[in-house]
Parts: structure tokens; sequence; C-alpha cells
């Protein structure tokens, strides 16, 4: 293709996707961002070096933030105090395996084991010792 159709194929597929995102859910906009994050979330840890972007408390924000709830919704649906999850938010908390224990939320606790298994959260160094419950 020369310069001109690139541009025109470019705005084409461009129109398209327009047209497509607007005629999409929004249980199907959601679906597709929680895939995103699950996939720079995979990303993240095949680079093997600590990106504060990535912490536990950052992806937590990001995953209410996706879900378009409030804070307290949240904690209630995954068992746990407002306070507490304020102190995971602002990284004033480490996750552990209580919380993983008391959560009732699938989808946060595979969150939770899929990076506390990978991480050591505070010094962002691979966590390559087995947890308590001899996992690694």
């Amino acid at each position: 293709m020369e310069g001109e159709e690139k541009k025109v194929a470019a705005l084409e597929l461009r129109k398209l996707r327009l047209e497509r995102l607007k005629s999409m859910s929004e249980q199907e906009i959601l679906k597709g961002q929680l895939i995103r994050m699950k996939l720079l979330m995979k990303d993240y840890f095949e680079l093997a070096t600590f990106l504060k972007d990535f912490s536990f408390a950052n992806q937590l924000k990001n995953y209410i933030d996706l879900l378009k709830i409030t804070h307290r919704q949240f904690a209630e649906d995954i068992g746990i105090h407002k306070t507490r999850l304020s102190r995971l938010i602002n990284d004033r908390e480490d996750p552990n395996i209580e919380l993983l224990q008391q959560s009732n939320n699938s989808t946060i606790v595979h969150l939770k084991l899929k990076i506390n298994k990978r991480y050591h959260l505070r010094t962002g160094r691979l966590d390559d010792q087995p947890d308590d419950q001899g996992q690694t």
C-alpha cells in the first residue's frame, strides 16, 4: 500500500472500531478492560523487575476503578472492613494469607494470589521462596 492508501485504510479501521465500541454493552467493555489488566500484569510478571505502577495497592485501585463501585461497597463484597481496604489501597498494609482466606470474591482472591505468588511487595524483588503453606 502507498502512503495515501494506508491513511484511508487506517481511517476506515478507526471508524469500524469506534462503531464496534459504541455498540458494546457495559458488561462487554468491563470484560475487555479486565482482560487488558490481566495481560498487562502477565507481561509485567515476565519482566522480573519491580515497577511501582504494578504494586498490589495500585492494581487494587485499578481493579476497583474498573468495577465502578465505591471502596465501601468493594470492602463489603470481599468481606473486609473499609478501613482495612483503605490501608491496602494506600500501601500502608500488605495483603496476607488471612485476607486471602476471608475474602469471598474469587476474582480478587485470584488477583491477590497472582501478585503475592510472584513478588515480595515491599522490596520489589522476586519472591522465589515458598509461602507459609509451601506454595511458590
